[in-house]
């Protein structure tokens, strides 16, 4: 399901590194992916197509990406969207180079009442204690996400104790509201379907810090 086809329109519906031959009315098409999602948004496509072929190639544009571009063969094309879709005519040569960038936001997503998780682009985030041995998750209202949240880099490795090496995985770090503290706490956080895959405690929900006060 990367990737579809229908007559001579093209489509490509994930970022993943991955090739595939389309078939079309006019001769195949070979497309190669070369993607760098979901670490940062970028990916790049390799199209070639029989002499002669035209056709549309249309990109998905994710709905929770920010500042998204394309250039075909080093020049931007406008984005005409139809359907969560941008629609770029393929016509004049026999190999073309598609060069997507988004933006990746990180987001607080509200579950019920007044419990929130936060979100990087399509990934629910959790805190895993493999990645906070120095942390206690605590009860709910211990840790609260504050007004305004962002991405750190995360500068230590393998730090759980319990296994000879922590399993890779993305790890974001982000400052919370502690009420065990007066100054933001470095939590770092990692992909929910990543959490909790060694039998760590790992935590997803949090509520917001009341404005104007301790959480």
């Amino acid at each position: 399901m990367i990737y579809a086809s229908r007559d001579n329109e093209v489509f490509v519906n994930f970022f993943d590194s991955s090739t595939a031959a389309l078939k079309t009315p006019e001769g195949v098409v070979n497309v190669r992916q070369k993607s760098q999602f979901p670490v940062v948004g970028s990916t790049r496509v390799e199209l070639t197509t029989p002499a002669g072929w035209t056709g549309v190639l249309h990109v998905r544009v994710p709905q929770w990406s920010e500042n998204f571009t394309i250039k075909l063969n080093n020049r931007y094309e406008p984005l005409s969207r139809s359907d969560g879709y941008a629609a770029i005519p393929i016509e004049g040569a026999s190999d073309y180079s598609i060069e997507i960038d988004f933006d990746i936001p990180l987001a607080r997503c509200l579950l019920s009442g007044n419990d929130y998780a936060l979100k990087r682009g399509p990934e629910v985030l959790s805190v895993d204690l493999r990645d906070n041995t120095d942390t206690w998750l605590g009860e709910n209202e211990l840790v609260s996400i504050p007004d305004q949240i962002s991405l750190n880099p995360v500068h230590h490795t393998d730090p759980w104790p319990g296994f000879r090496r922590t399993p890779e995985r993305r790890r974001y770090r982000i400052d919370l509201k502690d009420k065990r503290t007066t100054e933001l706490k470095e939590f770092v956080f990692t992909p929910y379907a990543d959490a909790g895959n060694d039998g760590a405690a790992f935590r997803t929900i949090f509520p917001l810090a009341p404005k104007g006060g301790q959480s």
